[in-house]
């Protein structure tokens, strides 16, 4: 008791070398002392003395797996300790299965080193236990994308889109992995299109692709129409996957989808784009999107076709594009037909 209160490791250490080196308390006071002063591998060391006298001691096996994480980041060859540190939060968790830090540190160790599977289930334990937790979604997002599981990666997305106002991060932080899901969705279809609807890669297919096509939906809801490259690419890729089911029997609603998704796309370059200084890359770029915009009006109302007319004159304009530009052309088009 005395150690613990002034802090001192003779106190420990006394304690220890009395009990004929049988009180855990003792090496695991020791342990802490070291910890606090970072000395990692000497924590390590007198936290496993605590086990090996009282193995049944879940917080010690997770101060000794945080221990072996410190050890791991400074180690020229980490794996040793990583799988320490994995087998430390494992005994932790299996000894308190309601502590949703051991499942959470056991599975960003697992991740480490490329265990996947087991980091999903352990993501899957800390998450029943801490839902609200967007770190922890954040890591299920990248596992099941690795994974290739593309339905329990949206899943995922959907609840990082829950959890925004909590962690502060922009829809666009997460990119990388929508992009990888919307080609896995896209290669599931195509695998199984000629199987019946009865065959579970079928139906994996189908929930997947509607999955998807939801966070779509939700992503034109609820995601801000924010300027910057990354926003743009954001929505190329809606407007792609919808563009992939233009010749269903909903054409007409989802020519306006893409109409929407293509816009975005637009006013997201435009937020960007310099009209002085801006590179041929970019105005190229700047009017490919604008033409494609143009291209998907043929069920677009006359007001819709007028405003589209107007924005692809104003890129024209900053983009300082002749007047034979095909961009100034399809403009003339749209406004004629609103006419």
């Amino acid at each position: 008791v005395l150690a613990e209160i002034q802090d001192e490791s003779q106190y420990f250490e006394t304690a220890w070398q009395d009990s004929r080196y049988r009180c855990a308390r003792a090496a695991r006071g020791l342990g802490r002392f070291h910890a606090r002063a970072k000395n990692w591998q000497l924590a390590a060391e007198w936290f496993a003395k605590a086990l090996a006298v009282a193995p049944h001691a879940p917080a010690t096996w997770f101060d000794t797996g945080i221990a072996h994480m410190r050890l791991a980041l400074v180690k020229e060859d980490p794996e040793h300790s990583w799988r320490e540190a994995a087998r430390c939060f494992s005994r932790a968790a299996s000894q308190e299965p309601d502590d949703a830090d051991s499942w959470a540190n056991l599975a960003a160790v697992l991740i480490q080193v490329r265990d996947l599977k087991p980091a999903a289930s352990a993501l899957d334990a800390a998450i029943r236990l801490r839902p609200d937790d967007w770190r922890l979604w954040e890591n299920a997002t990248r596992v099941h994308v690795a994974l290739k599981r593309p339905a329990r990666a949206i899943q995922a997305l959907n609840r990082l889109l829950d959890l925004r106002t909590r962690s502060k991060r922009s829809v666009d932080s997460y990119l990388e992995q929508f992009e990888i899901v919307c080609r896995q969705v896209e290669q599931l279809e195509a695998e199984t299109v000629d199987l019946p609807p009865s065959e579970a890669a079928k139906f994996n297919a189908t929930t997947a692709a509607s999955a998807l096509d939801a966070y779509i939906l939700r992503l034109k809801r609820e995601a801000p129409a924010s300027p910057g490259t990354s926003f743009a690419r954001l929505w190329a890729l809606c407007a792609i996957r919808v563009s992939l089911k233009m010749n269903n029997s909903n054409q007409v609603k989802n020519e306006a989808l893409l109409r929407d998704f293509k816009a975005k796309q637009l006013r997201a370059l435009l937020g960007t784009f310099n009209d002085d200084s801006a590179s041929s890359k970019d105005t190229a770029q700047l009017c490919r999107v604008a033409l494609e915009f143009s291209r998907v009006h043929d069920h677009a109302t006359p007001s819709d076709r007028s405003s589209a007319a107007l924005l692809l004159r104003s890129i024209a304009d900053r983009a300082k594009l002749p007047a034979d530009h095909d961009l100034r052309v399809q403009a003339s088009c749209l406004e004629k037909v609103s006419l």
